[in-house]
């Protein structure tokens, strides 16, 4: 996995990974702090062996990304379900602070809308 921060927008994200010997059976957390910290488990959307592609939605906070590669790292008999599966930090996510308030004005050209007649 090519490891990298990510951005995303009015809180939708769609992340790529990139790597060797991907499946869709990978998963991805999204954690608040490091990847022993619980957190939301995301299911691939698509992909090949070597690229992944995840889409949802967060909040402003910054957060971990995570990554299993449909193993059980923690011995527990099941793959990516539990904290010691995802042992991979991939990146950082975040949301731009910029939030525009109001959508620009549309322009138009009837003479009349701009000259107040």
């Amino acid at each position: 996995i090519t490891p990298g921060n990510h951005t995303c927008f009015a809180g939708q994200c769609t992340l790529r990974l990139v790597g060797q010997g991907l499946a869709t059976t990978d998963r991805l957390k999204v954690v608040q702090g490091n990847c022993s910290d619980s957190g939301t488990v995301l299911t691939p959307e698509g992909g090949s062996d070597t690229t992944l592609f995840f889409t949802f939605t967060m909040t402003a906070t910054p957060r971990t990304l995570c990554y299993c590669a449909s193993h059980d790292g923690d011995g527990d008999g099941a793959t990516c379900t539990a904290a010691g599966d995802f042992v991979a930090e991939v990146g950082l996510v975040s949301i731009p602070s910029f939030v525009p308030s109001a959508p620009p004005a549309e322009e138009t050209s009837d003479p009349a809308a701009t000259s107040g007649v």
